[in-house]
């Protein structure tokens, strides 16, 4: 039992400590839940063994541990300690705090993932998947999703982020579309994707401003009709009803998803690229 209170009380600490993160907590909140979740479901087990074919899980979820304390590693080096500046055996301090936050973070980060990993593979392994049979047509609920999604993003650009986010890099390439001159120092291709919209937004409205939304617009649907693709490979794939909504609200509600849709980045294009190149096996196999 004191096991798995340690468990269990490392992971809430992994949780608490992010939520100064300069990064979006939600995302580490959401991982926090779906962790304890699946560690609620091996918790009977008498103890954590670490079979052969679970030393992948660990890895990996030793690496992921150490990635996300590695990207903010300020929250680290600002620990409080009790007492004002200029004490002598403040930096004393500061070092064994670092060296009891260090390892309890670690280890709720690698719990977390170990058993969402153990959780998923489990599922892989027994096939245990139960097939639902769907009557509706899969290019309706790629429509619904990505209507939904493309209508709250474009709610939150005109209210909130209007015309759109923009980084140093989008408005050197901004830059380079105005002045006529180009270079690879940001994808050529990219820039020419920006031109054409910002093109489009001129002749229609005349307004830079005005361009720059007609560009987010694009680039919310193009991440709307992405986001909806994998909901309706899920549907295909006839997954139960609930596992769809709930991808579908992550893909929808968390706040990274929301700011990358209206960002003139060419990153989030190429890092959704990769969810169309999977295709589900639709054939029925025979055994």
């Amino acid at each position: 039992m004191k096991y798995y209170l340690f468990q269990l009380l490392t992971m809430f600490v992994w949780m608490a400590f992010f939520e100064k993160s300069d990064s979006y907590f939600a995302v580490y909140l959401l991982i926090g839940i779906a962790g304890i979740l699946c560690w609620n479901l091996y918790r009977d087990e008498k103890k954590l063994m670490i079979k052969k074919s679970e030393r992948v899980n660990l890895l990996l979820a030793s690496v992921f541990s150490l990635t996300v304390m590695a990207a903010n590693y300020k929250l680290f080096t600002q620990i409080p300690v009790p007492g004002g500046e200029g004490r002598v055996s403040e930096s004393f301090l500061k070092f064994i705090r670092l060296l009891t936050a260090f390892p309890v973070v670690f280890l709720g980060g690698l719990f977390l993932i170990f058993y969402i990993l153990k959780y998923i593979k489990q599922k892989a392994v027994e096939h245990s998947w139960k097939e639902h049979e769907y009557t509706k047509k899969s290019g309706l609920v790629f429509g619904t999703v990505m209507l939904v999604a493309a209508a709250i993003n474009s709610l939150i650009l005109f209210v909130c982020y209007y015309p759109g986010m923009l980084t140093p890099d989008s408005i050197m390439q901004i830059e380079q579309i105005l002045e006529g001159t180009y270079s690879n120092h940001h994808p050529f291709y990219h820039t020419m994707v920006i031109r054409l919209w910002l093109k489009i937004g001129m002749w229609i409205f005349g307004d830079m401003n005005a361009a720059v939304a007609v560009y987010s617009m694009f680039s919310i649907i193009f991440m709307a009709a992405v986001f909806a693709y994998a909901v309706t490979t899920l549907y295909q794939m006839k997954l139960n009803i609930k596992i769809m909504i709930a991808a579908a609200a992550v893909y929808i509600l968390l706040p990274c998803h929301i700011c990358y849709s209206m960002t003139m980045w060419m990153g989030a294009y190429l890092s959704c690229l990769g969810i169309p190149l999977y295709k589900p096996d639709r054939e029925e196999k025979k055994h």
